[in-house]
């Protein structure tokens, strides 16, 4: 029926809203330094321009159905550190963001999207950790909608396709364009690339035109896989990020690690000490036998 701002609605208002035709949008990104030429807001401000084209899309296709958008929340983790850059601990930001979402489970939305444009590694897997422990915690249907495609995006996947998007606009990309965005992914490249500015490929050939092509892009991808989940389809794995697999960033980490060294560690002691106390038992009878 509408795209609403939460924090602009009443308790009365909230409270009736048809809860299996509603889904809340959450958008969560850090404040984090983008170079000498972008505010420090940009991820968030992303975010919520995504996630609104996002919901006008939806509501094309679903006009019966409320779209809220939850007040963004301004924090992240794996960030770098520039003057301006705030940021949270991925157990922190967890518990935060459960914390928001259980509360709208209790009221009964159901259907609850998690989306944001900061590339952390942790950052992404947080939001991922939150959408599986309220789908089987809360019994609720919620994704984080945007880490694969942010996996793709800093892998360099989608450059040949924006070439070809604005080759179709008559807006062909220039060679230095072209060369611009081929950057990868790699251990501290926004400390590395840019001069050391904090920014990634050469934001100095961006123009107006790819930005669009990128957005429609990514729009193109997200948008039937979100049709596909308010049809109540199980789209989990269609979500999720690489970094998701990789322990060394879950925020459970440290918690497995100790659970699984500890073991390790007394069962090493059990046998030392065990070999010990027989070879003392061995030792002492020996010359009677």
């Amino acid at each position: 029926m509408a795209i609403l701002r939460y924090e602009n609605l009443t308790h009365i208002e909230l409270s009736g809203l048809e809860r299996d035709k509603t889904v809340v949008i959450f958008c969560v990104a850090p404040l984090v330094q983008h170079g000498p030429h972008l505010p420090l807001g940009t991820d968030a401000i992303t975010a919520e321009f995504f996630s609104t084209q996002l919901a006008k899309r939806l509501e094309a296709t679903r006009p019966n159905w409320n779209f809220v958008m939850f007040p963004t929340f301004f924090a992240g983790s794996d960030t770098l550190t520039f003057t301006g850059t705030v940021e949270v601990r991925p157990t922190t930001l967890r518990a935060l963001l459960m914390d928001c979402c259980k509360q709208l489970a209790r009221d009964g939305f159901r259907q609850i999207v998690l989306l944001g444009t900061h590339g952390g590694p942790r950052h992404m897997v947080v939001l991922e950790e939150v959408a599986e422990k309220l789908r089987w915690r809360y019994r609720t249907r919620a994704i984080s909608a945007s880490a694969k495609l942010l996996h793709d995006i800093m892998k360099g996947q989608l450059i040949e396709r924006i070439a070809d998007r604005m080759e179709k606009n008559g807006q062909a990309l220039s060679a230095g364009e072209r060369e611009g965005l081929k950057w990868k992914l790699r251990r501290n490249s926004g400390k590395k690339a840019g001069d050391g500015l904090g920014h990634l490929g050469t934001p100095a050939l961006a123009r107006v035109e790819i930005g669009q092509a990128a957005v429609e892009l990514l729009l193109d991808d997200t948008t039937p896989l979100v049709e596909k989940f308010l049809s109540g389809e199980n789209v989990n794995r269609e979500f999720r990020s690489k970094f998701y697999f990789i322990p060394f960033f879950r925020t459970d980490f440290k918690v497995l690690a100790v659970m699984t060294v500890y073991p390790i560690l007394i069962f090493i002691a059990w046998l030392f000490l065990s070999q010990s106390i027989v070879g003392i038992f061995i030792s002492a009878f020996l010359p009677f036998i």
